[in-house]
């Protein structure tokens, strides 16, 4: 302190004197008025001024407390003291802003990467320079979004990006495997990625656009949009086989029944990410990359995907069918293997009539015809055709093999019996099914007419995840062709015939 000023009070008084402070304000005719205090122009003008700018200082004193009888110090303002009196000018040379990044002094630098870079580029670029040029003892100091990016880890000579992408993947593989309860199926699906993600890439480049990290985030968003088209078709494809479809028939067969929904959804993502594509303004850039990234991955998934992923489904299916990878592979899940009786029978949806129809078929026709040649024939959907193919091996009257269906001696010897023959023969193949047994059991304790709502309890029960109506329906029409039981819909009772 000098001359009764201290250093804070001198600042704080010239920065009010030659900047401004705001005070308080008023309110005059509606309209709200801010008051500044500030020397006027013409005292803070010249460096002379300053003789001319006062402060008031201060003092200690020694009073003696009434109360108390001690002697206390207090301060009292004193006097005006010019500025003059313990500060002076001089003039010298040096920089208006001195700029330190952790203590050292430093030269800010800001770039942005030329057209057709990425910000990784520029960064490594940067660095090659800097390690030829700059003498000893400078070194780069990032600071920002660069500091961050400069500073991504290398894992295994590979940046953090690929190994959270392949992570992904991954993922992505490790579900298809507990849904197709196969390690080698799901590889159709993953395998298509790299030829649909071409198309990221290839938009990218004839844009001007760089691969940096909203390139990344556009790839990890396709890998789950392109991932489902493939596991559609992969997944129609498990059906038909298991319904007894050969690889390449399923294959096709799926490959066509998904084309137009795969189509229609794709295009319109397209069209959805168009303003992104031509996006301007802030953030321009960001959102042109991302849009392209998702059109260009779009477009080649849509219009070329569809016709590999049949293939690549044909060739892994090659490798998963009637294999196991591990020695004690199941198929079904395990919440069935707690039941040591045999499971419930799931009933094709497939009339009584219906199977009678295409057993007549078969015998008229040799014994055996190829599935579509059949549904051409009679005039019947392929998808309902296969339902009644399905029941009728169910009730072992036909085999399926290769594409083919063909009549086994059972049943041959139903279509040749007479119609009371038949009746029995069906009663007795329906009787074979669980199903059908536990019902009769019931009927039988109860000595008499159930609920119809027990029976479909049961099938609630033990068929999970099924229509239980649709298997109720199907279940009365079998039993009443074999006069095993009725139901009377007027009562919702269940009786045996």
């Amino acid at each position: 302190m000098q001359k009764g000023v201290s250093i804070k009070k001198a600042l704080d008084n010239l920065n009010i004197y030659v900047g401004s402070t705001w005070e308080q304000g008023f309110i005059l005719f509606n309209q709200f008025y801010k008051v500044y205090v500030q020397a006027s122009p013409e005292f803070r003008r010249f460096p002379a001024d300053l003789d001319n700018i006062f402060v008031k200082s201060e003092r200690e004193i020694e009073i003696t407390n009434e109360k108390t009888g001690k002697i206390e110090k207090v301060r009292v303002e004193g006097e005006m003291v010019p500025y003059s009196a313990f500060m002076s000018l001089k003039e010298m040379q040096g920089l208006n802003e001195i700029n330190r990044y952790n203590m050292y002094p430093a030269a800010p630098i800001q770039g942005a990467p030329a057209p057709g870079y990425s910000t990784g580029q520029a960064i490594q670029a940067v660095r090659e320079v800097a390690a030829e040029t700059l003498p000893r003892g400078y070194e780069i100091g990032w600071a920002g979004i660069s500091y961050d990016e400069a500073n991504t880890k290398i894992i295994l000579g590979a940046p953090i990006a690929v190994w959270i992408f392949l992570i992904v993947v991954a993922f992505v593989y490790l579900v298809l495997v507990g849904q197709y309860e196969s390690f080698i199926l799901p590889l159709a699906v993953i395998l298509s990625l790299p030829i649909r993600l071409f198309g990221s890439f290839f938009l990218l480049q004839a844009l001007g656009l760089a691969n940096d990290v909203w390139a990344q985030i556009g790839l990890i968003m396709l890998v789950g949009l392109l991932g489902k088209n493939a596991i559609l078709i992969v997944e129609f494809a498990v059906q038909r086989r298991r319904e007894g479809l050969s690889l390449q028939e399923a294959g096709v067969e799926a490959g066509k029944l998904r084309f137009r929904p795969i189509q229609m959804t794709s295009f319109a993502f397209i069209a959805g990410l168009i303003p992104l594509v031509i996006a301007k303004g802030a953030g321009a850039i960001a959102n042109r990359t991302i849009g392209t990234t998702g059109v260009g991955g779009m477009l080649v998934g849509t219009v070329i995907g569809v016709l590999i992923i049949p293939g690549l489904y044909y060739l892994f299916g090659r490798l998963a069918d009637g294999r196991k990878l591990l020695p004690d592979e199941a198929d079904e899940p395990l919440s069935e293997l707690m039941d040591h009786k045999a499971p419930f029978e799931r009933l094709p949806e497939a009339a009584a009539l219906e199977i009678e129809g295409l057993l007549s078929y078969l015998d008229a026709h040799g014994g055996r015809d190829q599935e579509s040649h059949i549904a051409t024939e009679i005039g019947c959907d392929f998808s309902r055709l296969l339902k009644r193919a399905k029941a009728a091996k169910l009730l072992g009257f036909v085999s399926l093999s290769g594409g083919e269906i063909v009549l086994e001696a059972e049943g041959s010897r139903f279509i040749t019996a007479s119609a009371a023959d038949r009746k029995t023969i069906w009663r007795e193949r329906i009787l074979e099914l669980r199903l059908f047994h536990e019902i009769q059991e019931l009927l039988r304790r109860a000595r008499g007419p159930i609920a119809g709502d027990l029976v479909r309890k049961t099938l609630v029960l033990n068929l999970p995840g099924v229509n239980y109506e649709k298997a109720f329906a199907i279940l009365v029409d079998w039993a009443r062709y074999g006069d095993l039981f009725a139901y009377d819909e007027k009562t919702g009772k269940v009786s045996i015939q």
